[in-house]
């Protein structure tokens, strides 16, 4: 279902099913996009949206600031522009995450 792309292609991508997900090397970890995981595994139409809404969810049912388990750093966005994005260093098993974030907490 999902092929990544070799060690050495730092800050490409890995395909997840048919969803392109921005990867990047920061302090010799792996980091993840969190809006390309979540449009992976909600199919969206906005994921940057569905990102922000399960963040003001969360603080306000749990007090969890989910924006604290994420890193922003640079990836380039599909237009070629580079953008601070939240990333997250660890993508656990995506059937996890799939429920995780379909129940509304984060799978940072």
């Amino acid at each position: 279902m999902s092929e990544e792309l070799s060690d050495d292609s730092q800050g490409k991508m890995i395909v997840f099913g048919a969803k392109q997900i921005r990867r990047i090397w920061h302090d010799d970890q792996r980091f993840f996009s969190v809006v390309d995981i979540i449009a992976a595994l909600t199919n969206s139409d906005n994921p940057r949206n569905y990102w922000n809404m399960m963040k003001a969810r969360e603080i306000k049912q749990s007090e969890v600031q989910l924006s604290t388990f994420c890193v922003q750093l640079n990836l380039t966005s599909l237009d070629g522009k580079v953008y601070k994005t939240d990333c997250v260093n660890k993508v656990r098993d995506p059937w996890n995450a799939q429920n995780t974030i379909k129940n509304g907490i984060s799978a940072c």
